[in-house]
């Protein structure tokens, strides 16, 4: 028997001795009695300052107080144990090594010995550290990213293109919409929706038909594309689009992104604007006075049917040209006016005389007022013309 113990020992340290691994053995309460040459090669100490518990000076530091718990939960449990930490070679560079130790227990249950193996896992940490450091950013982007796209005023939506599924919406969408946005498998299917997409010329939109839709079916690129929503409250909005694709290197489409604006509020001022200029329109056109709009060179801009009566030209031969009722004599009086106006001055009731296109004057009691772009430049000037031939013959 004691023959065969020191046969079967003597194999354990040939096999020791030719395994890549660093391999150890211990006392029941850890004490190390044995390290292969690996061990040594590895590490550049020798066996006094290895064994026992010497080799604690080739763990690094950092690493050194939660090996030495792991290893006192092991001999107190007598459980088998695996922990990670980085050890010092030969030449002072940090390798990472994974170490795994099994108890050898007698009849008794009791620990015999310990035996350890030491795998040199540096690649495979660093992998992991670049994949967790790597996942890391992916995360802190993609919060950046959600942050951005909910601090967007428009609605946005982006739907993977294989499943139609919602991949991505904020929370402008339902602020917008006015309630939560079905699941985009409604595009593929034929479910009724809580609201409704109308073209402006009334038509209603097949699911199909939606900006989202046609990005994600036929890859279309949609641009400003105005709709009218029914909401559930049975509001109205007027919602303007955008959607594209989103393809991969080979070209496929893998999803659709699209943004949308509620311009209602926009499209209201317009048609108030829009009835605004119609009314002033027509009480220009039907105004007794004559009212002439020009620029500061005198170029006509607006020429109504009484100042068509009043000085016997028409819209259509002075609009685009020179003002021409004015006489030689009153060109420096046009100058001065011209300049008080452009200084930002109104005047009222001022009597001159113009010329009419036959010649003859007429006498005019004028009132001007200066018109401002949006910079709050005067480029226009508005004039109101009262014929008082009458009063000035009496």
């Amino acid at each position: 028997n004691l023959q065969a113990l020191q046969a079967s020992e003597e194999r354990y340290r040939i096999l020791a001795q030719n395994v890549p691994q660093l391999i150890w053995n211990a006392r029941p309460d850890g004490f190390i009695e044995y390290f292969n040459q690996q061990w040594y090669g590895c590490t550049g100490l020798t066996p006094d300052t290895s064994l026992g518990w010497e080799w604690q000076t080739a763990i690094h530091p950092d690493d050194l107080p939660s090996t030495l718990e792991a290893c006192n939960t092991t001999l107190s449990t007598k459980n088998a144990v695996e922990v990670q930490y980085r050890l010092k070679r030969a030449d002072g560079i940090y390798r990472w090594y994974m170490t795994r130790a099994l108890p050898l227990l007698n009849a008794q249950g009791e620990v015999v010995k310990w035996f350890g193996i030491c795998t040199d896992i540096h690649e495979q940490k660093q992998v992991e550290q670049e994949r967790t450091a790597l996942l890391e950013e992916l995360e802190s982007k993609q919060k950046l990213l959600e942050a951005v796209l909910q601090q967007m005023p428009a609605g946005l939506i982006v739907a993977e293109a294989k499943s139609c599924r919602l991949l991505l919406k904020n929370d402008r969408v339902q602020q917008i919409l006015g309630e939560d946005l079905l699941e985009c498998e409604q595009l593929k299917e034929n479910h009724e929706s809580h609201y409704q997409m109308f073209y402006p010329d009334g038509r209603g939109y097949k699911k199909e038909e939606l900006p989202l839709a046609r990005s994600l079916l036929n890859g279309d690129v949609v641009n400003a594309e105005e709709m009218e929503l029914l909401c559930p409250n049975g509001n109205r909005k007027t919602i303007c689009a955008d959607s594209s694709p989103i393809r991969n290197a080979e070209g496929q489409i893998m999803a659709a992104i699209v943004s949308f604006h509620d311009i209602s509020d926009r499209k209201r001022i317009q048609k108030e604007l829009q009835e605004s200029n119609q009314t002033l329109s027509t009480l220009i056109s039907a105004s007794p006075l004559a009212i002439v709009v020009m620029e500061p060179d005198t170029t006509v801009r607006l020429w109504n049917p009484a100042a068509e009566n009043l000085f016997g030209w028409s819209d259509v031969e002075v609009l685009g040209r020179p003002v021409p009722i004015i006489p030689e004599e009153k060109q420096e009086e046009c100058r001065l006016v011209r300049q008080m106006l452009l200084s930002g001055e109104t005047f009222f009731g001022v009597e001159t005389y113009r010329c009419k296109r036959d010649g003859s004057a007429v006498f005019l009691s004028i009132s001007a007022a200066p018109i401002y772009d949006d910079s709050g430049k005067v480029n226009l000037m508005m004039f109101i013309l009262q014929d008082v031939s009458d009063r000035q013959q009496a």
